[in-house]
């Protein structure tokens, strides 16, 4: 029916202004409020400065609203818990040269709850922030004196325009602040009051985002798999549709979103009764009149089992309850009846198990109907989902099917009925008793980390079944009964416990490849060995210890002396990894880290990128001098990772510096085109032109590129949103094409990139990989990996040729005339990705393409050529392939160490959003045909 309205009437997108950045009058204070816990700092700081690196503006910053747990004696700014989150906020400070700020309250005493806490609790905090903000702008001394800045200087507190409120565990993607201010700032939504400034009459005074469920928390247990589906950012930030937008122009406040500072200042303060409020959301909604801003996503953390949700849906019952008869303002009459929805549907499980009961005690088969009625929606969600064209489709990423998930949660729904209908009914018991008789406890509250923390240090099988014992007692009645249904139902109660237990326990990450088998470790070793030899052999003082290009063993062997920017990178990862393997020791791995970096430092560079030929003696620029992006993302991602790897390790902090300022000085934006928001191919300095055509494909080699320009800050968000992700569908499983089809396009970047399960990046990987694999060739062994490589053709100078091969169903371009040429780097590349069946059968194929004379003394030739009736191997090395060959198997054998210290810059770190988008299943495909 939802989805019927949405398609009657459209998402309702608010005005905005296109805002190049945040302008002075639209200046935002970005706070997190929250109670300080002593074992969660360090990463919410993280997640602080993540939201930060992905919105930076110099009207905006960020900072942290906190208070203490709530204690039986008095506690101030010296408790040992928030001296961590000062030293933590000011070292962001230092490190960014900003102001991050640090509030933190003083706890009062409540004489009716009869202990310390915060005024008010969230609802209090962010009052009384206001009021502080209001009275430094105007000068004057704050009301109640309770707000303390522990970090962060005054300046910026000086007319501050809008509140970006958050909770602890909120990812905000790049850019939304300002478009959320770009919405604000548009005049047909700025906020006006009534003359009493009793409530907003016209424009919002809050925006609320669209709120989506991290990929993370998704996938965490099959728990939240099943109550969530598909976790991650949407892939376009087209407008979600509202209800409540469409009939009444409203949203729906949830406590994630932007304030009006002074609207909320003079509206709030006095709007309700203390210790009555728990869920203020909604009410400050009201009075606020929200926005609801459906293109602008903020995600959240989503519970990962049924005991922490029962948790958090008897809060929210308990909130709204607490809240009839105080909803006011200028929609008041609309919100009235949400509300009231709200909780009748919040208490419609309870209705039905009472139901089911008394049915079941007159006319044991009329039980049923309550039940059927129970899960209507969904079984009316599958019958839909079955009959689309898209529904076959089937998934790698351990995410459950739609139509398999909407069946098993509508079996959970029955399953649980007797402990949802007991949290529902005690839930709302208890706001209505404490809101109207004992007025004690109304504020009782805990965050949803601290729920999180607390199942996870109670989760036991025997705490599930001790909690859930309504399904236990409701059991035994329904027996009782020794009807069939009664008996049957009483099963599912029953077992209810021991189910939801083992859908609450974590997930193992599929995509972890772990080599236990010792002959496979040294078989990988070993060629990791022959790979490393051939850098040994070709680098160094003749080459001024940079790799050149290939090394090509007939008709005579001969080294290409010229190279590249991704030779480059390729090489100085590949020693990082030799040191990884024990192949060298650190002080090896620092001279030969030190005499390239003396060698790069000496090229010629455009905007701080290396041209794409220069010779390894000389030094000159090979040819048309060139620029190309390619290169220069797999370049800077080598530099990035040798930066962090000897920060990391506390090592050479000389080097770090001069890696650390390479990768500074290497500017992708140069490339940028801002009028089609796509990378251009290259760069010709001698004609001071960039080639014709831009990289506009997410899957392709430039991905690197893109990732890096966009996590730096160096071109908007908005580039990544418009590359094209072409779906395609073969053997019902799908994925998105690149344009020739090659493993380096899909598998090179992750090298460094890490490949959540869940996403549409693992599901792209993983529909690739087997693609690759189903296209074999050779008729007996039937080995696989297709991608650019050298083939078994010469020039006249009697070099190998080079040429992009492809699998057809992965390329947009289409088949590739004897395009038979398998290269052994393909394997590796895709082995070090999709978990155990799958590496076995790369192991396989290595050991097939040894049979065909593609191993010597350096490792595996570039490529064994099937195009003829006897298959050629290509005795030629590349010293790209060298390196992506030696990087893969370190990431095998060591634990991904390249991901790591990709990782450990805390712009690439923020930047993981960007590789977490949710699967688009039901989005159309070319439908293909083997």
């Amino acid at each position: 029916v939802y989805r019927l309205l949405a398609k009657r009437y459209g998402a309702d997108i608010l005005p905005r202004y296109e805002l190049s950045c945040i302008p002075k009058e639209g200046r935002t204070l970005c706070v997190v409020a929250t109670i300080a816990s002593s074992t969660d700092v360090a990463q919410d700081i993280r997640r602080l400065e993540d939201n930060y690196l992905r919105n930076r503006e110099e009207e905006c910053r960020f900072g942290v609203l906190i208070d203490l747990p709530e204690s039986k004696t008095f506690g101030d700014q010296t408790d040992v818990r928030i001296l961590a989150w000062q030293k933590g906020i000011a070292e962001l400070s230092e490190k960014y040269h900003t102001d991050f700020y640090l509030f933190f309250r003083d706890p009062v005493y409540n004489s009716i709850e009869q202990i310390y806490m915060g005024w008010e609790r969230k609802r209090g905090a962010l009052i009384q922030l206001s009021e502080f903000l209001l009275a430094t702008q105007n000068h004057e001394k704050q009301k109640h004196e309770t707000i303390k800045v522990l970090c962060g200087g005054s300046d910026f507190l000086y007319g501050i325009k809008y509140l970006m409120t958050l909770d602890a565990d909120t990812e905000v993607g790049y850019g939304d602040i300002k478009k959320l201010v770009a919405t604000a700032l548009f005049p047909t939504n700025r906020a006006k009051t009534d003359a009493l400034k009793t409530c907003v009459v016209s424009g919002y005074g809050v925006f609320q985002p669209n709120v989506v469920p991290t990929l993370a928390s998704v996938m965490a247990t099959p728990f939240s798999k099943r109550s969530e589906g598909f976790g991650g950012n949407r892939v376009y930030h087209t407008a979600e549709f509202s209800l409540h937008m469409a009939q009444e122009g409203i949203g729906i406040f949830c406590g994630k979103g932007l304030l009006d500072l002074t609207i909320f200042a003079s509206i709030m303060p006095n709007a309700f009764d203390e210790n009555r409020i728990l869920s203020h959301d909604f009410l400050e909604g009201a009075l606020l009149r929200c926005g609801y801003v459906g293109d602008v996503d903020l995600s959240d953390a989503v519970p990962s089992n049924i005991l922490s949700q029962q948790k958090r849906q008897m809060r929210w019952i308990r909130g709204d309850v607490q809240s009839v008869g105080l909803v006011r303002g200028v929609n008041a009459k609309y919100l009235r009846v949400v509300l009231r929805k709200n909780i009748a549907s919040e208490l419609f499980p309870t209705f039905v198990f009472l139901l089911c009961t008394i049915l079941l005690y007159l006319r044991p088969w009329t039980a049923v109907l309550p039940l059927v009625l129970y899960i209507f929606p969904k079984l009316l969600a599958a019958t839909e989902i079955s009959i689309r064209s898209q529904s076959a489709r089937r998934l790698y990423g351990a995410v459950f099917h739609p139509l398999s998930r909407t069946i098993f949660s509508a079996l959970a729904d029955i399953m649980t009925l007797p402990y949802t209908a007991f949290c529902a009914a005690v839930a709302a018991v208890k706001g209505w008793y404490r809101a109207h008789v004992s007025h004690r406890h109304c504020l009782q509250w805990a965050t949803a980390g601290e729920t999180e923390r607390h199942m996870g240090k109670k989760g036991s099988l025997r705490y599930f079944v001790l909690t859930m014992f309504p399904c236990l007692l409701a059991a035994v009645v329904f027996v009782v009964t020794k009807s069939p249904v009664g008996c049957f139902l009483a099963t599912l109660f029953l077992l209810a416990p021991l189910v939801e237990f083992m859908y609450g326990r974590p997930c193992e990450t599929p995509q972890d490849t772990t080599i236990s088998n010792q002959s496979q470790r040294e078989a990988l070793l070993d060629t990791a060995k022959h790979t490393w030899a051939y850098y040994e052999q070709i680098v160094g003082k003749d080459s001024n210890f940079l790799p050149p290009d290939n090394l090509q063993m007939i008709p005579t062997p001969r080294v290409a002396r010229i190279t590249s920017p991704t030779n480059v990178g390729m090489y100085l990862l590949s020693v990082l990894g030799a040191w990884y393997l024990r192949f060298i020791d650190q002080r090896t791995l620092e001279t030969r880290i030190t005499n390239a970096l003396d060698t790069i430092e000496r090229l010629p560079k455009w905007n701080g990128h290396l041209y794409n030929w220069f010779d390894t003696a000389t030094l000159q620029v090979c040819g048309t001098p060139y620029i190309s992006l390619v290169d220069s993302g797999n370049y800077l991602a080598a530099l990035i990772i040798l930066c962090q790897h000897f920060r990391v390790h506390g090592q050479r902090e000389d080097l770090q510096t001069r890696l650390e300022t390479l990768a500074n000085n290497t500017d992708l934006s140069c490339f940028y085109r801002k009028e089609s928001k796509l990378f251009a191919i290259g760069y010709f300095p001698r004609t001071d032109t960039f080639t014709d055509n831009d990289f506009d494909l997410y899957m392709s080699e430039a991905r690197t590129a893109s990732y890096i320009a966009v996590a730096r800050g160096e071109v908007p968000a908005e580039h990544w949103e418009t590359l094209s992700r072409v779906i395609s569908e073969l053997d019902r499983h799908f994925g998105m094409l690149s344009w020739t089809g090659t493993t380096f396009e899909y598998f090179m970047p992750q090298l460094w990139f890490g490949a959540a399960p869940g996403s549409f990046l693992y599901e792209s990987l993983r529909f690739a990989q087997h693609q690759q694999i189903l296209d074999r060739c050779l008729k007996k062994d039937r080995v696989y990996g297709i991608s650019e490589s050298a083939y078994d053709m010469f020039d006249h100078l009697k070099n190998y040729q080079y040429h992009a091969f492809g699998v057809p169903a992965l390329a947009i371009a289409g088949a590739q005339e004897n395009g038979r040429v398998v290269s052994p780097y393909s394997t590796f590349l895709m082995a070090q990705f999709g978990g155990g069946h799958t590496f076995h059968r790369h192991l396989d194929n290595l050991r097939h393409l040894r049979k065909h004379g593609v191993y010597d003394d350096f490792g595996y030739y570039d490529a064994l050529d099937c195009n003829s009736t006897v298959p050629h191997p290509v005795q030629n090395y590349m010293s790209h392939h060298q390196g992506m060959i030696l990087c893969a198997i370190c990431n095998l054998l060591c634990n991904r160490p390249f991901e790591k210290a990709f990782y450990a810059d805390p712009q690439m770190r923020a930047g993981h959003v960007l590789l977490e988008e949710q699967i688009p299943y039901f989005a159309p495909g070319r439908h293909l045909d083997r």
